[in-house]
């Protein structure tokens, strides 16, 4: 009966897998955006769901491609993209714009006829004219432009600097002496406190250091100094000094403030104030400019005159460390050794084949693969990667039992690692104490009867190892056959496995157990010849194992034959395995994992 089901199941499958289906087609509408900056190519097409198509926008001349938009955004040209449904989309395009960098030579300045920007889009036409300064004259154009006239045009089809070259009119000075006579400078070397009675005295006001000279009184009044006065008596003149006050001006350059004190809006001469930068969050005082240098903070101004002073003050940076405990790496975007106040730092986090990533610490947490950290201080951050074993138990009715897989994962995760068993069954054949019950064990089950399905349930579950036993069915079913023959349509199942896995994927190759009883398969066959058929069948599936593994294959073999004896690890009927015999083939397949970590 059981060999009548396998046959009809067998017979449902390959009529589903006759089965056509009709593909789906999309229309894929591409046009520019103005109709006259450009093409794309193909502006129309008929494309098959699932197939990539490339898209080309080309620039006409005096444009550049922008960015694409309707149902797609993107800005890379050519555009390639699976089409999965109807598409209509604009190429954008714009005209160029170029910069035209106008110099003076001399004193004089350029105006522009078109002054929207520094920038200038194709084809614009800019007039520009020398306007020389008082006492200045036009002399040329130079650079990307060559002209002696002050007014000239130009045509902007491309970035341009051009200079407008400036000289300084000069005239003769003739100096003529009619007569005779001289200008000369009176020196005054000595006091005197007496005069001849008519004699002109200048007198010149001196302060001391700090002081200013207000004015005379008494006999002479004004401010005019140096002053003269006409001696015809006794005089009496007294000259008034004030002290110096001073302004103080105080400036950020940079997010921040500056204080003082006192705060007075003047200061006496020697007036000792006292300024202090505060930067803003985020930001650093890094020096004092102008009138005041230094980087002292607060700092002593003496008030000898009046001073305009400027507070530096630049933004922090900070570093970022990552560390990484597990096998994988974090990329950081942007990638830079120092940090501004403020930056926003992109960090995503890629496991190695065979580990995943599972949680950030230090100072980022959380458990998505990228976050993004805001730049606020020092920061160290903690990317923590753990093995993962995702794991295809795939064979008959001995990895259809919990027992091996409750084994295998009690003694990898007791190591710390995490494991996801995968397969298309789920119901245990009893009682299962692991939380993870998925597996690809099927009662029953030959060599050939997971070949037929065995692409179907790696696509959808895409296992990184694969543990597989099987052979059993085939040898107590089928004693006219070899054991040679039988090995060989196993390792064709191998080179499957391997076919339509990724290049990481592991095959752990599992001999199968030892069989005495008579209860199940060809009843012609002995308890001693089955367990010589299955002695033969381990020695191939070594052998196979061997040749791969020189050939540079991933597949690696647990012998649980080896481990197995008839009389302690058989179960009733003689094939199938005890507790403590699935507790034997779990601890197998962990010294292969095992094994595999060390290579």
């Amino acid at each position: 009966m059981r060999r009548t089901l396998w046959l009809i199941l067998l017979a449902a499958g390959a009529l589903m897998a006759s089965c056509d289906r009709t593909p789906t087609l999309y229309e894929v509408e591409a046009t520019p955006d103005p109709p006259g900056g450009g093409t794309v190519s193909p502006a129309d097409s008929t494309v098959e769901e699932g197939r990539t198509l490339r898209l080309q926008a080309v620039p006409s001349e005096g444009y550049r491609f922008v960015r694409w938009s309707g149902d797609r955004t993107d800005s890379t040209n050519p555009l390639e993209f699976k089409v999965d449904r109807d598409y209509s989309l604009m190429a954008e395009f714009q005209l160029k714009e170029y910069e035209l960098d106008v110099d003076t030579v001399g004193e004089g300045g350029v105006t522009q006829q078109v002054v929207a920007a520094d920038d200038y889009r194709h084809g614009t036409v800019v007039e520009l004219a020398a306007v020389p300064a008082e006492g200045w004259h036009f002399v040329e154009w130079t650079g990307d432009l060559q002209s002696t006239q002050d007014t000239v045009q130009v045509q902007m089809q491309g970035p341009k600097k051009i200079t407008a070259v400036f000289e300084i009119d000069r005239f003769d000075l003739v100096v003529n002496s009619e007569g005779n006579g001289s200008v000369s400078q009176q020196v005054v070397a000595a006091d005197s406190t007496t005069y001849d009675w008519g004699s002109l005295v200048e007198l010149t006001a001196q302060p001391d250091e700090g002081h200013h000279f207000v004015e005379w009184s008494g006999d002479l009044e004004g401010s005019e100094n140096p002053a003269r006065i006409t001696v015809k008596g006794p005089r009496q003149v007294n000259a008034h000094f004030a002290i110096n006050t001073y302004e103080l001006s105080l400036q950020a350059d940079g997010p921040g403030s500056v204080s003082r004190s006192p705060d007075l809006e003047e200061y006496e001469h020697g007036t000792e104030v006292e300024i202090e930068a505060k930067p803003n969050v985020g930001y650093k005082f890094t020096e004092w400019t102008g009138d005041f240098e230094g980087t002292a903070n607060p700092a002593t101004v003496v008030m000898d005159g009046s001073k305009q002073i400027k507070a530096a003050f630049t933004i922090k940076t900070y570093p970022l460390t990552v560390n990484v405990t597990g096998e994988g790496e974090v990329t950081r975007e942007p990638d830079q050794e120092q940090y501004e106040h403020g930056t926003k730092v992109k960090l995503s986090a890629s496991a190695d084949d065979h580990f995943e990533f599972v949680k950030w610490g230090g100072a980022q947490s959380g458990t998505a693969n990228t976050v993004t950290l805001t730049m606020d201080g020092q920061k160290t951050v903690h990317a923590t990667f753990q093995r993962l074993f995702v794991i295809m138990p795939l064979g008959n009715s001995l990895t259809h039992d919990p027992g091996s897989r409750e084994r295998l994962w009690n003694l990898l995760t007791g190591d710390g690692y995490r494991v996801d068993f995968v397969g298309d069954q789920d119901r245990p054949k009893k009682n299962i104490s692991i939380p993870d019950t998925d597996h690809e064990g099927v009662p029953g089950i030959t060599i050939k009867g997971i070949s037929d399905k065995i692409v179907g349930v790696l696509g959808r579950h895409n296992p990184r190892y694969v543990n597989l036993m099987v052979g059993t069915n085939d040898i107590v079913w089928g004693y006219n056959e070899t054991a040679q023959s039988m090995a060989d349509r196993w390792n064709e199942l191998v080179q499957k496995i391997l076919d339509n896995t990724p290049s990481h994927t592991y095959v752990v190759a599992a001999t199968i157990p030892p069989a005495t009883s008579k209860i199940v398969g060809d009843p012609s066959m002995d308890e001693r010849d089955r367990a010589e058929h299955i002695a033969d069948y381990n020695e191939a599936l070594r052998s196979h194992v061997n040749q791969r593994q020189q050939d540079g294959d991933n597949i690696i073999l647990a012998d649980v034959y080896a481990e197995l004896n008839v009389d302690d690890h058989l179960s009733g009927d003689g094939v199938h395995l005890n507790e403590e015999g699935f507790q034997v083939m779990g601890t197998v397949y962990y010294k292969a994992l095992m094994f595999l970590l060390s290579l």
